[in-house]
């Protein structure tokens, strides 16, 4: 399985909303959050990005990540530290520039 394929299989349920008044500042402040992540996100490398999307947002197993991007899984285990470490990094300094 690609990472293009499983991006395709993921299950896409949409929240049912209750009504206008199910907006609230909880939702607004996760929205900017989800944003804050996607944004990160786009900065890692593509090989950490791809392993930190399988591992983490579609729940894939180590070895099932390493067979779909057909590397050892020492090297998915060291691409998820890194990614990790970089998305930590990369939020605290939203989270900085945000408390100036």
């Amino acid at each position: 399985m690609t990472v293009r394929q499983a991006l395709r299989t993921r299950d896409r349920r949409v929240p049912e909303q209750t009504g206008p008044e199910r907006e609230t500042v909880d939702d607004t402040v996760s929205i900017a959050r989800r944003l804050d992540l996607v944004a990160a996100m786009g900065q890692l490398p593509r090989a950490q990005r791809a392993a930190v999307v399988l591992r983490y947002f579609y729940d894939t197993s180590v070895a099932d990540v390493a067979a779909t991007l057909a590397v050892k899984t020492g090297i998915v285990k060291a691409q998820l530290h890194q990614g990790r470490h970089r998305l930590a990094s990369l939020l605290a300094e939203e989270v900085d520039d945000v408390a100036r």
